[in-house]
């Protein structure tokens, strides 16, 4: 019964190998499989981790001068900053305006955080008569944003 099975086996393995069609048809039913798979784990893979947007680099400029509360000088952009270090959901860059903006021309990074001049003045002038409005600074990498949504959507299509 063995001998059987094993000159069917053999019989059949060089039929296969004798005919192209039937080879590159064994072929592709071996490597759709894996293909399937790879498009299912890409499609539920989460690009939004800690892990995956650690990998993203956001520059961070401060230019913050800080003011003075009460006769105590106070900088919020340099405990921004702090705070950003210990925080790695990011991949924060801590650089001067100069190299931020010409690396986000270049597309190596995605964001630019720019904390201004009178970030520390217009925060403390809340406890003035007249309170003022701190805002930053934030401009993207438009080319990079665009390719990815193209990217989207093409994978959306598959």
């Amino acid at each position: 019964m063995i001998k059987n099975i094993r000159s069917i086996y053999l019989r059949d393995l060089r039929a296969i190998l004798k005919n192209k069609a039937a080879l590159l048809t064994i072929l592709a039913l071996c490597v759709l499989p894996s293909l399937y798979t790879l498009i299912n784990v890409g499609a539920i893979w989460n690009p939004y981790s800690a892990q995956e947007t650690g990998r993203i680099p956001v520059a961070v400029v401060n230019e913050d001068q800080g003011a003075n509360l009460n006769n105590q000088q106070i900088n919020f952009g340099t405990q921004v900053i702090k705070t950003l270090h210990s925080n790695n959901k990011i991949g924060w860059r801590f650089v001067d305006k100069d190299t931020a903006e010409h690396r986000l021309k270049q597309g190596k990074y995605y964001a630019e955080i720019i904390i201004p001049k009178n970030f520390s003045a217009k925060l403390t002038s809340i406890a003035s008569a007249n309170p003022q409005r701190a805002t930053v600074v934030f401009k993207t990498n438009t080319k990079i944003v665009q390719w990815e949504l193209k990217l989207l959507k093409l994978l959306r299509k598959l």
